[in-house]
């Protein structure tokens, strides 16, 4: 068989990302089935599995999850590190190159929803 993914080590390659934070300061949001209407509907391609990790109320990781892919692709995460960069597992070469190329940050937080 297929050896399984692996993430991308050199993201936390600095000491940066070895900061010790508190438990007590760390929140994590995880909705595992954003797209629950669509998911009903049979929509796949519109469900996606979504996780957020903030420190200090500032938001610091992601990933997003998208487990059911066009016919005939594969499931694909994609993630990032603010600061670190950005990654993907799953979905090809091409799209992990694309996730991994450096991108500005996000000047504002789109929220997701059904139409």
């Amino acid at each position: 068989g297929e050896a399984p993914p692996v993430l991308r080590k050199d993201l936390c390659a600095d000491a940066a990302c070895e900061r010790a934070v508190p438990m007590a300061d760390i929140a994590v949001f995880v909705d595992p089935l954003d797209g629950t209407r669509e998911f009903v509907e049979g929509r796949l391609g519109n469900v996606q599995s979504l996780v957020g990790i903030a420190v200090d109320g500032r938001a610091v990781a992601g990933a997003v999850g998208l487990p059911f892919p066009e016919e005939g692709g594969e499931p694909q995460v994609l993630y990032a590190l603010v600061g670190a960069g950005s990654g993907a597992l799953g979905g090809g070469l091409a799209a992990a190159e694309e996730a991994a190329a450096p991108r500005p940050p996000p000047s504002r937080l789109v929220p997701s929803g059904s139409p």
